[in-house]
């Protein structure tokens, strides 16, 4: 909020407002069909997307009664119709650039590789994007991978990737008790770079070819407000885009969480945050881009 105008989507929302310029969609879960067809025409009608999405979100899963799966993320309905490919089920482990951790496992300390956990420094970044070409380093954990269907029409521009000595590891691994060693132990190089974050372009179709889905027939209570204030109507049905796609996909959601890229001291009685990474600059970076004009948007540093 201090750097943008920022807006709320209802979850019931059947259409974006006109006036959005940006929609940011951070861990998206349990979506109804609704609010996907409201992002679905956002895009074909031109809007800018930026994506934040997880195949373990690590503050997910620390919450008290949090559903099952909710650590997970995805936008499989719209990804696979648009050719973006995204595996909720696999986090990638980067030799090169894991932290060393020490974690109770079993009634001893172990101090390991934590591959789930990594600081990708300039060596990872497109030095030639705006969005990452001034950063230094930014922090993740347990992101996944991003890449192209086969037949995707699309344009992917990577913006971090990991280094060849990487694998995609089953995310089960850090969704119960969590032990770095084992993680470790486990790890063989695919021999390859894994794509964490990207820019795509290009022309793509509606996930929702036959139009927007059938209302439900909730029946509200009376005596309620719920009637005041209803969700806007979708205007015309837009089966493609008419301009090429701009949208930023970043395959991990931890690094909006502050004890990932803030430092807390005390200094003289008072708490001072330092950051340690670019991560909330990677956010902003992005948004402005997003949020410029066509020419604004293609420009590289």
């Amino acid at each position: 909020t201090q750097f943008f105008e920022v807006k709320p989507i209802e979850t019931e929302a059947m259409k974006i407002d006109d006036d959005i310029d940006v929609l940011l969609v951070v861990h998206p879960k349990f979506l109804q069909d609704n609010l996907l067809y409201a992002i679905d025409q956002f895009v074909m009608r031109g809007g800018r997307l930026l994506v934040f999405l997880d195949p373990q979100n690590e503050t997910a899963r620390m919450t008290p009664r949090a559903p099952p799966g909710a650590g997970s993320s995805e936008l499989k309905k719209l990804f696979d119709i648009w050719g973006i490919e995204f595996d909720e089920n696999k986090f990638v482990g980067d030799r090169t650039r894991a932290i060393r951790v020490q974690a109770p496992v079993k009634g001893r300390d172990v101090i390991a590789d934590y591959l789930s956990w990594g600081i990708y420094d300039k060596r990872a970044m497109n030095a030639n994007d705006i969005v990452t070409g001034q950063l230094t380093a930014i922090s993740l954990a347990s992101a996944g991978s991003l890449d192209l269907k086969a037949n995707s029409k699309l344009k992917m521009i990577p913006l971090l990737q990991t280094s060849k000595i990487s694998q995609r590891i089953d995310a089960e691994l850090v969704r119960g008790e969590i032990n770095p060693e084992a993680i470790l132990k486990q790890f063989k190089s695919e021999n390859k770079s894994f794509t964490i974050a990207a820019r795509f372009s290009g022309k793509v179709k509606s996930a929702f070819p036959d139009g927007p889905p059938k209302p439900k027939n909730d029946k509200k209570k009376k005596g309620t407000s719920s009637d005041d204030k209803k969700p806007a109507k979708p205007g015309p049905h837009i089966r493609e885009t008419k301009t090429d796609l701009n949208m930023i996909v970043m395959a991990d959601t931890d690094l909006l969480t502050s004890r990932f890229w803030l430092q807390q001291q005390e200094f003289f009685g008072k708490k001072i945050s330092t950051p340690v990474s670019n991560n909330a600059d990677f956010l902003v970076n992005s948004l402005e881009n997003l949020g410029g004009s066509q020419a604004l948007i293609s420009l590289r540093s």
